[in-house]
């Protein structure tokens, strides 16, 4: 025999024991009571609404929040000074049909967001911890 022997033996000896069905009347009191617990309006109310809304709003700013963090654009790099020449020259490949004036205009735009600042990463390294006291 082995351990698991008892544990079965008790198994076996409490599925052989009679069992008695409920009675109609305990069927019938269970029906009326999880019916009545199904139509009760809930004691929430619009509350449930909000709390969905802002469950979901957590989310997406969870999940923007991680997108940007990712994101490398590389825009921290400032360009040189003839970099605008080069974005022009890039358009004019890209779009032909554009009139000179709108290529230089493009071109200083591209420029112009090539100085901005990236965002700083949202990522465990980036954040900083306090030192020892």
């Amino acid at each position: 025999m082995g351990p698991n022997s008892e544990p079965d033996e008790l198994e076996q000896a409490l599925a052989a024991r009679p069992r008695a069905d409920p009675s109609a009347e305990l069927r019938r009191r269970v029906r009326m009571l999880v019916r009545g617990e199904l139509r009760r309006p809930t004691l929430l109310g619009g509350w449930s609404f909000a709390a969905e809304l802002a469950a979901a709003m957590l989310l997406w700013i969870n999940l923007s929040w991680s997108a940007t963090g990712e994101t490398a654009c590389n825009l921290a790099t400032p360009p040189d000074a003839d970099s605008w020449a080069m974005f022009a020259q890039q358009i004019e490949q890209v779009a032909p049909e554009l009139s000179p004036r709108e290529v230089r205009r493009q071109a200083l735009v591209l420029s112009a967001g090539a100085n901005l600042t990236s965002a700083a990463l949202a990522s465990p390294l980036a954040i900083p911890r306090p030192g020892p006291f």
